[in-house]
């Protein structure tokens, strides 16, 4: 038995294998989120900062553009010979005012991309915000150049300087070209940070669903894994210890558990070997002394849960029965085979009230005592398993007469004749005996009256005799002949005594008819009509010669005619010897 203590109990390797597996999922929960986070991110920056920028240049662009129609408007004005000063003066406005907004654009853009250099987590898109500062501060500085030059040429179409104007005209042009190829470098810039942005995005989105597939699939793989060898490792040891109980439960003490485990398995393991031990122990001590007292007394005195052993009363029988001359015949045989002999008698004997569920209580020479009762049979049926017993001792002559042979002893097989007394009824139960040495036996009345019906037995020669207490408890099942109503030596109370005949559940017509003829003179013996009961007893002798009972009758009548025993007579015939 392997007594180390627990190490990793069921509960720590289940924890184990759950912890992981959750560590494992935050783990993956939060790389998942991490990659999910600079998604949004750089989904974040497109929609809140590229976007509205790239719409600021797009107004930008379009102001840009209204303005330089304007400014053409104003060098085809200058250019007629009757210039409308107040539509002159309405264009210039609305030059200035496209100008104005331009500015305004710009500053809004450039406070965007303030925002976005600070609020950008990704190094990648803050430095992409960093080179669209200076572009928006380029097309800045472009457009102001751009409209100083409107300002200077109208100063000098003002003045009249012509010649001046169209300088400054091909200057101006120049300018708008470069405006409109820094706008056109921005909006490549804008594009290319959307489209990367947006291609990154897509990779990321791809490359998390790839991940949480590897990663799902690992998860799924490894917590079969754990769940197999867990489970495994389990179950192998309690199938063992499921074989090794169906083993203890077939008698096999021997059986031995195999668990390798150091948890609660293996604890239930040794508990269940030390019970295995005790069982053991307690077969032994059976095996022992259930060859000197009924294994199923000694069962109870080691289980102590069925049967009291303080004493108690109960309605039990009580059974002693001897086969006549058998102890004479084997006293010629030596010592070793005496007792062998006399064993092998007296297991045949026993073995007809242990197969009736009977307890053997002693061997009194070649007399075996016996009894019937709670715990070991129920209340109802001990009458009649003891009758049955009895009855099945009536065939037991022949294997005696074997024993014999087998001995080489010559002996006259009439002369082994069965004689058992069988009496039920109040008896105190119990271990009875001297503090050094106790039986568990019964006492009583009862016990005292089956010992003297087997002398009785002998007296009318039949092999069985029952008292009138086991005879109405068991005359459902067992078909008897009432034989006499006698007063036993020692006894005040006269008892009815009657001869098991066969079970009912035989039924035998002759027994049936010879039992009428009996009772039918026995009623006329009671009567004192003694010529009619010497009729049936003769009757009966015709048909069954040496009946015993029908003998002892018809001498009493012979009696009885010489002496009548009064008016007064009950029928009752005194025994003068056990």
């Amino acid at each position: 038995m392997n007594n180390q203590t627990t190490r990793f109990s069921l509960g720590l390797k289940i924890f184990a294998v759950v912890s992981s597996l959750l560590i494992f999922v935050i783990t993956v929960a939060t790389t998942s989120y991490l990659k999910i986070s600079e998604v949004n991110q750089e989904v974040v920056d497109l929609s809140e900062y590229i976007i509205p920028i790239t719409n600021i240049v797009s107004i930008i662009d379009v102001h840009v553009l209204e303005q330089e129609l304007y400014l053409e408007t104003l060098f085809k004005l200058s250019e007629s010979e009757n210039t409308d000063k107040q539509n002159f003066n309405k264009q210039l406005e609305k030059t200035e005012e496209k100008g104005r907004l331009v500015d305004e654009e710009l500053e809004k853009a450039l406070k965007i991309v303030v925002k976005a250099e600070q609020a950008a987590k990704l190094e990648k898109d803050r430095q992409a915000f960093l080179k669209i500062a200076p572009l928006l501060r380029k097309i800045e500085k472009e457009h102001q150049d751009f409209h100083d030059h409107i300002l200077a040429i109208i100063n000098e179409f003002q003045k009249g300087h012509l010649q001046k104007v169209h300088q400054l005209e091909e200057k101006l042009a120049k300018e708008e070209t470069d405006f409109d190829e820094e706008i056109r470098n921005i909006y490549h810039q804008l594009e290319q940070f959307s489209k990367k942005a947006s291609l990154n995005a897509t990779s990321h989105q791809n490359s998390i669903l790839l991940f949480n597939l590897i990663v799902t699939t690992i998860a799924v793989v490894l917590g079969i894994l754990a769940s197999f060898i867990l489970t495994r490792s389990l179950l192998k040891p309690i199938k063992n210890l499921i074989g090794a109980m169906r083993a203890v439960g077939n008698g096999d003490y021997s059986v031995t558990v195999q668990v390798n485990t150091r948890d609660e398995i293996r604890s239930l393991a040794d508990s269940f070997e030390q019970m295995v031990e005790e069982l053991s122990l307690k077969e032994k001590i059976k095996e022992a002394f259930g060859k000197y007292v009924d294994p199923r007394v000694v069962e109870n005195l080691i289980d102590q849960d069925q049967m009291q052993t303080s004493g108690e009363k109960r309605n039990m029988t009580v059974m002693f029965s001897q086969v006549d001359h058998f102890g004479s015949i084997v006293e010629k045989l030596e010592a070793d085979e005496q007792i062998k002999a006399t064993n092998q008698y007296l297991s045949l004997i026993s073995k007809t009230i242990s197969d009736c569920h009977g307890v053997l209580d002693k061997y009194i020479d070649t007399i075996v005592m016996a009894f019937w009762g709670t715990p070991f049979t129920t209340e109802e049926e001990h009458p009649v398993l003891a009758c049955r017993a009895a009855l099945k001792q009536k065939g037991i002559y022949k294997e005696l007469a074997d024993v014999l042979r087998t001995h080489q002893l010559e002996f006259d097989e009439a002369s082994l004749t069965l004689h058992c007394g069988i009496s039920s009824g109040q008896l105190v139960v119990g271990n009875i005996g001297a503090e050094q040495s106790k039986s568990y036996t019964v006492l009583g009345d009862t016990v005292n009256i089956a010992s003297r019906l087997k002398g009785v037995a002998a007296q009318y020669q039949v092999p069985i005799l029952i008292s009138k207490e086991t005879q109405d408890a068991a005359k459902d099942e067992i078909v008897a002949r009432e034989i006499d109503l006698i007063q036993v030596v020692g006894k005040e109370e006269p008892v009815v005594v009657y001869e098991p005949l066969y079970e009912t559940r035989e039924q035998n017509e002759g027994l049936e008819k010879l039992k009428i003829i009996f009772e039918q003179g026995l009623t006329a013996y009671r009567q004192q009509l003694w010529d009619e009961a010497l009729s049936h007893f003769s009757k009966y002798l015709s048909i069954i010669p040496n009946d015993g009972p029908s003998l002892v009758f018809i001498e009493r009548i012979t009696f009885f005619k010489n002496n009548p025993p009064g008016s007064d007579w009950k029928g009752v015939w005194t025994l003068t010897k056990k």
